[in-house]
């Protein structure tokens, strides 16, 4: 019964040590939907250098970015953390991960 305990325990610390790698300065779960951002995400500012990350899983709704600004020596970057990211819209006009008013990624 103590192998599968420490298995288990070892899984789940490698899985808590894959998910902090990404250097994420904002999450972005599959349970954000239909996300506006303006100059920020949830309250934060997205700063110049920052990095979004997009967990692994399935993404439904609509990801809209507005006035955010990197710069060219520290872009804004959006990368998928901890696996593949699938995106999907719920309506034809709404689809996908779209900015508006930004610049520098």
């Amino acid at each position: 019964m103590k192998k599968p305990t420490l298995l288990l325990a070892i899984l789940f610390f490698v899985e808590i040590s894959w998910a902090q790698d990404c250097n994420c300065d904002h999450t972005i779960t599959p349970d954000d939907r239909d996300i506006l951002a303006e100059n920020g995400y949830k309250g934060n500012p997205v700063l110049p250098g920052d990095t979004i990350c997009f967990e692994a899983g399935v993404h439904e709704g609509y990801k809209f970015f507005k006035g955010l600004k990197g710069t060219k020596e520290n872009p804004i970057v959006m990368i998928n953390c901890g696996g593949q990211v699938t995106v999907k819209g719920t309506f034809p006009s709404h689809n996908g991960i779209a900015t508006h008013e930004s610049e520098n990624f």
